[in-house]
């Protein structure tokens, strides 16, 4: 069974998924039926919004989508409060991996739901960027299958390990004004949608929620400090640099990101 207890849906037939991940623009149909109507945190709402700045900052396309390709709009969205939500998102270059953060999402507690359907508008065929809820729901129950780094990494990254806490540094091409401090940091917000939702280090339980730091810049560079980081390794780190390489490519050149978790 997936090891997020709130997810307990999924065992119980309850999550339907046709997707076809690709860089070509397509509709993606997202129905989704709680228990009880969500008017405590409406957090079917908030985790969606959340995921679409995701991968418009180039967070979700895992290995197989340069980070340059996410694309998300909400083009039908329901009502706030409601028991059943139906969603019309399009979406380009998002991961097949994805499908299992887009599911976690839903792990609210205060919201618990009884089915989802995950519906793409492209055609299944025989490759690896199609995925049903027969790949979906053995995701959701391996800790280690996230998203992966997308391999055309136009910078340095020099990784190394932490025991408590977690560094960040990014050495930029130009000098770091105020501006550019503030774009970034919201930048990095947006990796929290992603964070969220990953494994501690240990892989058996859902991380403990984590702050956005404490930050600082000299004159080329942007530092961000944790005290507390317990999250897994690699799905971090992946999900970090594919964010990374969106940002050296619109907004500033990097020259090197140094990760210590």
């Amino acid at each position: 069974m997936p090891y997020l207890p709130t997810l307990e849906f999924v065992k119980k037939n309850g999550l339907f998924v046709r997707y076809r991940a690709s860089g070509e623009r397509q509709r993606l149909i997202v129905d989704i039926v709680h228990k009880k109507p969500t008017d405590l945190l409406d957090y079917c709402y908030v985790h969606l919004h959340r995921l679409k700045h995701a991968i418009n900052r180039g967070y979700c396309g895992g290995s197989e989508f340069s980070p340059g390709a996410g694309y998300c709009e909400i083009v039908v969205a329901p009502p706030k409060c409601l028991r059943e939500y139906h969603w019309e998102l399009e979406v380009a270059g998002v991961a097949p991996k994805w499908m299992r953060t887009f599911v976690e999402g839903q792990m609210s507690a205060e919201a618990p739901v009884k089915s989802m359907s995950i519906v793409g508008s492209l055609p299944l065929d025989s490759s690896e960027l199609s995925v049903t809820e027969n790949q979906v729901m053995p995701w959701l129950e391996d800790t280690s299958t996230f998203p992966g780094m997308w391999p055309q990494v136009p910078f340095e990254v020099e990784v190394s390990s932490l025991p408590k806490g977690a560094f960040l540094r990014v050495d930029l091409a130009q000098t770091v004004t105020g501006k550019l401090l503030e774009i970034f940091i919201d930048w990095l917000a947006d990796w929290s949608g992603i964070r969220a939702n990953l494994p501690d280090s240990t892989e058996t339980q859902l991380s403990p929620p984590v702050g956005g730091g404490r930050q600082a810049r000299s004159k080329s560079a942007i530092t961000v400090q944790w005290d507390s980081f317990d999250i897994a390794f690699g799905p971090a780190r992946d999900s970090l640099v594919n964010g990374m390489v969106r940002f050296h490519e619109q907004v500033a050149q990097i020259s090197r990101v140094q990760l210590e978790l």
